[in-house]
Protein backbone atom coordinates (compact mmCIF):
# COMPACT_ATOMS: atom_id res chain seq x y z
CA UNK A 1 0.00 0.00 0.00
CA UNK A 2 3.01 2.31 0.92
CA UNK A 3 4.50 1.79 -2.26
CA UNK A 4 0.68 2.37 -3.91
CA UNK A 5 0.70 5.81 -1.93
CA UNK A 6 4.47 6.55 -2.91
CA UNK A 7 3.67 5.94 -6.65
CA UNK A 8 0.35 8.31 -7.09
CA UNK A 9 2.31 11.18 -5.21
CA UNK A 10 5.40 10.74 -7.31
CA UNK A 11 3.25 11.01 -10.91
CA UNK A 12 1.14 13.86 -9.40
CA UNK A 13 4.14 15.82 -8.59
CA UNK A 14 5.77 15.29 -11.78
CA UNK A 15 2.65 15.78 -14.07
CA UNK A 16 1.82 18.94 -12.27
CA UNK A 17 5.79 20.21 -13.32
CA UNK A 18 5.10 18.94 -16.69
CA UNK A 19 1.94 21.14 -17.12
CA UNK A 20 2.64 23.96 -15.04
CA UNK A 21 2.95 27.34 -16.57
CA UNK A 22 6.87 27.22 -17.62
CA UNK A 23 7.32 30.95 -18.20
CA UNK A 24 7.36 33.00 -14.94
CA UNK A 25 4.22 33.17 -13.07
CA UNK A 26 2.41 32.13 -16.28
CA UNK A 27 2.68 35.78 -17.91
CA UNK A 28 2.62 36.61 -21.44
CA UNK A 29 5.02 39.15 -20.77
CA UNK A 30 7.67 40.50 -17.94
CA UNK A 31 9.11 44.09 -18.22
CA UNK A 32 11.70 44.56 -15.72
CA UNK A 33 12.58 48.25 -15.22
CA UNK A 34 15.80 48.90 -13.33
CA UNK A 35 18.62 51.27 -11.90
CA UNK A 36 22.14 49.10 -11.81
CA UNK A 37 25.50 50.05 -11.29
CA UNK A 38 29.01 48.38 -11.44
CA UNK A 39 32.29 48.76 -10.07
CA UNK A 40 35.47 47.58 -11.31
CA UNK A 41 39.23 48.72 -10.90
CA UNK A 42 38.96 50.98 -13.89
CA UNK A 43 35.74 52.90 -14.31
CA UNK A 44 32.02 53.44 -12.46
CA UNK A 45 28.63 53.09 -13.83
CA UNK A 46 25.03 54.28 -13.63
CA UNK A 47 22.19 53.48 -15.62
CA UNK A 48 18.69 53.17 -16.28
CA UNK A 49 17.71 49.64 -17.78
CA UNK A 50 14.79 48.20 -19.40
CA UNK A 51 14.21 44.66 -20.67
CA UNK A 52 10.96 42.65 -21.92
CA UNK A 53 10.58 38.77 -21.98
CA UNK A 54 6.78 37.72 -24.46
CA UNK A 55 6.07 34.64 -24.63
CA UNK A 56 6.14 33.20 -27.83
CA UNK A 57 3.62 30.21 -27.92
CA UNK A 58 0.43 30.30 -25.54
CA UNK A 59 0.17 26.45 -26.15
CA UNK A 60 4.10 25.29 -25.02
CA UNK A 61 5.01 28.64 -22.58
CA UNK A 62 8.51 27.63 -22.76
CA UNK A 63 10.05 30.00 -25.13
CA UNK A 64 10.39 33.66 -25.24
CA UNK A 65 12.03 36.69 -26.65
CA UNK A 66 14.47 39.29 -25.01
CA UNK A 67 14.97 42.65 -25.82
CA UNK A 68 16.17 45.49 -24.22
CA UNK A 69 18.91 48.31 -23.39
CA UNK A 70 20.21 50.75 -21.14
CA UNK A 71 21.06 54.33 -20.74
CA UNK A 72 23.46 55.56 -18.54
CA UNK A 73 26.92 57.28 -17.61
CA UNK A 74 30.74 55.82 -17.10
CA UNK A 75 32.86 57.31 -15.05
CA UNK A 76 36.71 55.86 -15.63
CA UNK A 77 39.84 55.95 -12.87
CA UNK A 78 41.37 57.75 -15.58
CA UNK A 79 41.30 61.95 -14.83
CA UNK A 80 39.19 62.82 -17.74
CA UNK A 81 35.58 63.27 -17.08
CA UNK A 82 32.43 61.09 -17.36
CA UNK A 83 30.45 59.69 -20.72
CA UNK A 84 27.73 58.80 -22.15
CA UNK A 85 26.66 54.89 -22.66
CA UNK A 86 24.16 53.33 -24.08
CA UNK A 87 23.54 49.20 -24.35
CA UNK A 88 20.70 47.44 -26.74
CA UNK A 89 20.24 43.75 -27.01
CA UNK A 90 18.21 41.02 -27.83
CA UNK A 91 17.43 37.17 -27.49
CA UNK A 92 15.47 33.97 -26.78
CA UNK A 93 14.86 32.52 -23.29
CA UNK A 94 13.64 28.70 -22.86
CA UNK A 95 12.35 27.42 -19.60
CA UNK A 96 13.44 23.61 -19.31
CA UNK A 97 11.54 22.97 -16.50
CA UNK A 98 8.96 25.99 -14.59
CA UNK A 99 11.71 26.84 -12.18
CA UNK A 100 14.68 26.80 -14.76
CA UNK A 101 15.54 28.94 -17.61
CA UNK A 102 18.75 29.40 -20.08
CA UNK A 103 18.74 32.59 -22.08
CA UNK A 104 20.61 33.33 -24.97
CA UNK A 105 21.44 37.47 -25.68
CA UNK A 106 23.38 39.43 -28.09
CA UNK A 107 24.37 42.93 -27.22
CA UNK A 108 25.50 46.27 -28.67
CA UNK A 109 26.85 49.23 -27.27
CA UNK A 110 29.01 52.47 -27.22
CA UNK A 111 30.41 55.07 -24.66
CA UNK A 112 30.67 58.60 -25.40
CA UNK A 113 34.44 59.65 -25.32
CA UNK A 114 37.14 59.79 -27.28
CA UNK A 115 37.91 56.77 -29.09
CA UNK A 116 34.33 55.46 -28.57
CA UNK A 117 34.75 52.55 -27.76
CA UNK A 118 32.16 49.84 -28.86
CA UNK A 119 31.25 46.13 -27.29
CA UNK A 120 29.87 43.73 -28.84
CA UNK A 121 28.90 40.33 -26.43
CA UNK A 122 27.01 37.38 -26.52
CA UNK A 123 25.92 35.41 -23.64
CA UNK A 124 24.39 32.59 -22.26
CA UNK A 125 22.74 32.58 -19.09
CA UNK A 126 20.96 30.21 -16.76
CA UNK A 127 18.50 30.78 -13.95
CA UNK A 128 17.36 28.83 -11.34
CA UNK A 129 14.73 29.63 -8.96
CA UNK A 130 15.11 28.01 -5.32
CA UNK A 131 11.50 29.08 -4.75
CA UNK A 132 8.90 29.47 -7.33
CA UNK A 133 7.75 32.29 -9.12
CA UNK A 134 4.45 32.14 -7.75
CA UNK A 135 5.79 32.78 -4.36
CA UNK A 136 5.60 36.00 -2.54
CA UNK A 137 9.31 36.10 -1.92
CA UNK A 138 11.63 34.25 -4.99
CA UNK A 139 15.47 34.00 -4.55
CA UNK A 140 17.13 32.75 -7.66
CA UNK A 141 20.45 31.88 -8.41
CA UNK A 142 22.43 32.99 -11.80
CA UNK A 143 25.29 31.62 -13.82
CA UNK A 144 26.69 32.27 -17.21
CA UNK A 145 29.12 32.52 -20.03
CA UNK A 146 29.82 34.93 -22.73
CA UNK A 147 32.33 36.35 -24.92
CA UNK A 148 33.04 40.36 -25.50
CA UNK A 149 34.67 42.26 -27.90
CA UNK A 150 35.72 45.61 -27.65
CA UNK A 151 37.21 48.01 -29.70
CA UNK A 152 38.87 51.59 -29.20
CA UNK A 153 39.73 53.49 -32.28
CA UNK A 154 42.78 55.43 -30.71
CA UNK A 155 43.99 58.70 -33.07
CA UNK A 156 45.00 58.75 -35.49
CA UNK A 157 42.27 56.08 -36.77
CA UNK A 158 44.27 52.77 -35.05
CA UNK A 159 42.06 50.28 -34.52
CA UNK A 160 42.63 48.36 -30.59
CA UNK A 161 40.71 45.63 -30.12
CA UNK A 162 40.26 42.31 -27.79
CA UNK A 163 38.21 39.27 -27.46
CA UNK A 164 37.41 37.25 -23.67
CA UNK A 165 35.71 35.24 -22.70
CA UNK A 166 33.49 36.52 -19.09
CA UNK A 167 31.88 34.07 -16.02
CA UNK A 168 28.86 35.35 -14.55
CA UNK A 169 27.54 34.26 -10.98
CA UNK A 170 24.87 36.35 -9.52
CA UNK A 171 21.63 35.91 -7.43
CA UNK A 172 18.80 37.52 -7.17
CA UNK A 173 15.62 37.99 -5.44
CA UNK A 174 11.77 38.95 -6.31
CA UNK A 175 9.37 40.32 -3.69
CA UNK A 176 5.99 40.84 -4.72
CA UNK A 177 4.11 43.50 -3.74
CA UNK A 178 0.94 42.87 -5.64
CA UNK A 179 -0.60 39.94 -7.70
CA UNK A 180 1.52 41.00 -10.64
CA UNK A 181 4.56 43.47 -9.77
CA UNK A 182 7.47 42.73 -7.52
CA UNK A 183 10.52 44.38 -6.51
CA UNK A 184 13.91 42.50 -7.60
CA UNK A 185 17.79 43.09 -6.09
CA UNK A 186 20.14 41.63 -8.36
CA UNK A 187 23.86 40.96 -7.72
CA UNK A 188 26.51 39.28 -10.01
CA UNK A 189 30.04 39.25 -9.67
CA UNK A 190 32.03 38.83 -14.26
CA UNK A 191 35.06 37.24 -14.15
CA UNK A 192 37.17 37.92 -17.49
CA UNK A 193 39.75 35.31 -18.51
CA UNK A 194 42.75 37.97 -18.04
CA UNK A 195 44.05 37.66 -21.64
CA UNK A 196 44.06 41.70 -22.28
CA UNK A 197 45.70 44.07 -20.26
CA UNK A 198 43.36 46.41 -21.12
CA UNK A 199 41.57 48.53 -18.40
CA UNK A 200 38.15 47.38 -20.47
CA UNK A 201 38.95 43.55 -19.43
CA UNK A 202 38.96 44.48 -15.47
CA UNK A 203 36.38 42.10 -14.05
CA UNK A 204 33.22 44.25 -12.26
CA UNK A 205 30.58 43.78 -9.94
CA UNK A 206 27.29 44.42 -10.86
CA UNK A 207 24.14 45.51 -8.81
CA UNK A 208 20.45 45.99 -10.15
CA UNK A 209 17.55 47.77 -8.13
CA UNK A 210 14.17 47.99 -10.23
CA UNK A 211 10.36 46.61 -10.26
CA UNK A 212 9.48 43.64 -12.33
CA UNK A 213 5.83 43.15 -14.27
CA UNK A 214 4.12 40.44 -14.87
CA UNK A 215 1.28 41.14 -17.62
CA UNK A 216 -1.80 38.89 -18.68
CA UNK A 217 -1.69 35.88 -15.98
CA UNK A 218 -5.05 34.62 -17.46
CA UNK A 219 -2.96 31.33 -18.00
CA UNK A 220 -1.93 30.97 -14.35
CA UNK A 221 -4.81 32.42 -12.34
CA UNK A 222 -4.74 28.49 -10.62
CA UNK A 223 -1.43 28.93 -9.05
CA UNK A 224 -1.56 32.44 -7.74
CA UNK A 225 -0.76 32.61 -4.50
Amino acid sequence: MNHRVLSATLIVLLSATLTAPAIDRGARMIDTIGLEGTTSDSRDTLAVSLWGETRTSAETEKWAILFGGSLGKVWPEADFGSAKSWELGVGLKYYLIPSTSLALTGTYGERDWEGRPDTRAADLLLKHRLLPAVDDVSPYLLVGLGQRNVEVIVPPEVDTDFREWVWTFGVGCDFMMGRNYAFVFEGSWNVTDGVSDDPDSDDWVMGLIGMRYYWDLTSAEAFMP
